[in-house]
């Protein structure tokens, strides 16, 4: 039986398959395009046709991985409840994919020239609805809350989980998350 060569959509996803692979083994730092290529068994020309850089092949993969977490919104029955376990969703999905995706960020803090971070941010993320607002939206309709609190208020766990996974670049221990939301957000949350 002879093997066609794999083209379009075949291809790539065996070359972001094959790089989410090395970031595991080998971390961005040392991931080349060289290993990337010889494990999705294709030439260095085709991942340069595609993207232009290691950096913007990174970021594909990681969009790819991202894309692929779905988050659902959760219904525990309260506000807190809710985002509780949003963050541990987020906890849990995320751990694998974050010390690639800061490690991009890193290297474009040290290199203005680079994307800024809240653009490798959209750029993997999107324009994603956000799962925070339609659980305060629900807490609404359940009266725990009164009026749709400010937008900072709004993305303050994201902002809380995201500064956990930075400063640890590992999964948050379980007693941190139940903190962040107990001291920090729920006590602001409580005003509106």
């Amino acid at each position: 039986m002879v093997q066609t060569r794999r083209r379009g959509a075949e291809l790539e996803e065996a070359i972001l398959l094959a790089c989410w692979n090395q970031l595991l083994k080998n971390g961005y730092q040392d991931l080349t395009v060289e290993a990337v290529a010889e494990e999705a068994q294709t030439g260095k020309a085709a991942i340069y046709r595609r993207w232009k850089t290691k950096e913007g092949l990174v970021l594909a993969t990681l969009r790819c991985r991202s894309e692929r977490v779905r988050m659902t919104i959760p219904e525990t029955g309260s506000l807190r409840g809710d985002v509780l376990e949003m963050l541990r969703n987020m906890n849990h999905r995320y751990a694998k994919l974050l010390p690639a995706l800061f490690s991009v960020l890193l290297a474009s803090y040290f290199d203005p020239s680079r994307l800024t971070p809240s653009q490798v941010h959209a750029y993997i993320l999107g324009n994603r609805p956000m799962i925070m607002r339609a659980i305060i939206t629900h807490a609404m309709e359940r009266g725990e809350i009164h009026a749709m609190p400010p937008q900072r208020i709004i993305e303050l766990p994201y902002t809380l989980i995201r500064h956990e996974f930075l400063m640890n670049l590992s999964q948050i221990d379980d007693d941190v998350i139940v903190d962040l939301i107990d001291t920090v957000f729920m006590p602001l949350i409580r005003n509106y």
